[in-house]
C-alpha cells in the first residue's frame, strides 16, 4: 500500500535542530522518510523557528488580511510620522 505523501508543510518550533529528536525533526528528514514530496518533485514547505504562541497569529492574520477577511491596517512610519498603508505582496 502506498502512502499519501504531502506537498505542502508549514513546521512552528522554538527548538533548533537536533538528529534525532522528532520535535526537532526537519522536512528534509520527512522526506528522507518518504512522509513529504520532495522541492526537486513540487513539494513546498517553511520553517519558523520560533514560538507557536507568537507566530501562529501573526501568520493568521497575514493570511486572514491576504484573503480579504480582515481591513488592511495603515501603519505611521517610524521616522517620517506620517500614515501609510501596510504594503501588499
Amino acid at each position: 500500500m502506498e502512502l499519501k505523501r504531502y506537498h505542502y508543510g508549514l513546521r512552528i518550533c522554538p527548538e533548533p535542530v537536533h538528529w534525532g529528536g522528532l520535535s526537532g525533526s526537519t522536512y528534509s528528514e520527512a522526506v528522507s522518510w518518504g512522509k513529504f514530496v520532495p522541492p526537486e518533485e513540487g513539494g513546498r514547505f517553511a520553517e519558523v523557528l520560533e514560538d507557536a504562541t507568537v507566530a501562529l497569529p501573526l501568520i493568521v492574520g497575514a493570511v486572514l488580511q491576504r484573503l480579504g477577511y480582515l481591513p488592511r491596517r495603515e501603519v505611521r512610519a517610524a521616522r517620517t510620522g506620517r500614515r501609510q498603508a501596510v504594503p501588499a505582496d
